[in-house]
């Protein structure tokens, strides 16, 4: 016996001892659902062809809203990330250069730039980021935070990389 849904069971219950004279069934093309159901209220039928047409479906604010929150937060957590980064790559730096000497490395460091500055101040700008994310998060352009805060969490990894190579 053919029913009119797949996954319907009330009809075959609503009919059980019953004989229908006529069956509802036909063989549809795969993949083709009925035109208008609970599933598909954003589809349109187009009456020449009687062929379904997908209508765009409004923008959502909200979720425009939700997705620059999450992609804030996520850069935001990003800093932490990075922070602990820079903090390696210095020891690491500081590490490399224990067998040096003012007479063996005498242009050692960077110059005007503090080795504290570069060191403390990564984990600070990260906690400063997380601070300032709570006010611009829900801000259209409040990624802005922690993406410049990513850059120069580089630019501090860039400046220790260039200054224990020499």
């Amino acid at each position: 016996m053919c029913y009119r849904y797949d996954n319907d069971i009330s009809e075959a219950i609503a009919t059980q001892g019953q004989i229908r004279s006529e069956t509802v069934c036909h063989p549809g093309e795969r993949g083709r659902s009925h035109v208008m159901s609970q599933e598909n209220t954003d589809v349109k039928v187009d009456e020449i062809a009687d062929r379904p047409v997908q209508v765009d479906a409004p923008a959502d604010p909200d979720r425009t809203r939700r997705f620059r929150l999450w992609v804030n937060w996520a850069l935001a957590l990003l800093t932490v990330v990075g922070a602990g980064i820079v903090m390696v790559v210095a020891l690491g730096a500081v590490m490399s250069t224990a067998a040096c000497s003012d007479k063996a490395c005498p242009n050692l460091g960077p110059v005007g730039i503090s080795f504290n500055a570069l060191f403390y101040g990564a984990p600070v700008l990260a906690a400063l980021t997380l601070v300032v994310s709570f006010f611009t998060a829900k801000r259209r352009w409040g990624f802005a935070v922690p993406v410049s805060a990513l850059a120069l969490l580089i630019a501090d990894i860039a400046i220790l990389a260039v200054t224990v190579a020499q």
